[in-house]
């Protein structure tokens, strides 16, 4: 009996320290700035949480490549995401599809520095493909239009 339990408190140690191994892994590729935007990331994932059906916000993932499309360095994409999220316009957002079909989100009152950092989370962290997320836009949209296509393609490309 007792052989036996320090034989499952061995294997809990071994598979609680490569847990944390793991995390501290994870988070090593990610620079300070962004381990704290990390921290505060759930103010953002409450709307830009892929599994929502309805969506309230277009997923991460998406946000995330769009931004990095428009900004060709980290410190553009930052200074961009703070900009829209402190004072959100629809001349200033880049994705005009889930405005159109969600409304613009409102402000987030945060400060800063706080923003700063949960947008450097947002671009520095890797964010997996919103498969359900398409699946569900692709079942729900209706004729052939452009983001369908897209949705469509990027299912294709990066779910199945």
């Amino acid at each position: 009996m007792y052989r036996k339990s320090i034989g499952r408190l061995a294997l809990s140690s071994l598979l609680i320290g490569s847990s944390l191994i793991y995390a501290q892994d994870d988070q090593a590729s990610l620079s300070e700035s962004a381990i704290q935007g990390k921290a505060v990331f759930a103010v953002c994932q409450s709307c830009h949480d892929a599994s929502l059906n309805p969506p309230k916000a277009p997923p991460m993932y998406g946000v995330q490549r769009r931004y990095q499309r428009q900004y060709e360095n980290q410190q553009a994409f930052v200074d961009a995401i703070v900009q829209f999220v402190s004072q959100p316009t629809e001349d200033r957002a880049l994705m005009k599809h889930p405005i159109k079909k969600l409304g613009l989100m409102p402000a987030l009152p945060l400060g800063d520095d706080m923003l700063s950092n949960i947008a450097t989370y947002i671009y520095e962290e890797n964010f997996e493909p919103p498969c359900d997320h398409w699946a569900n836009a692709i079942s729900s949209e209706k004729g052939k239009g452009k983001h369908r296509k897209q949705v469509q393609s990027s299912f294709n490309e990066l779910c199945k």
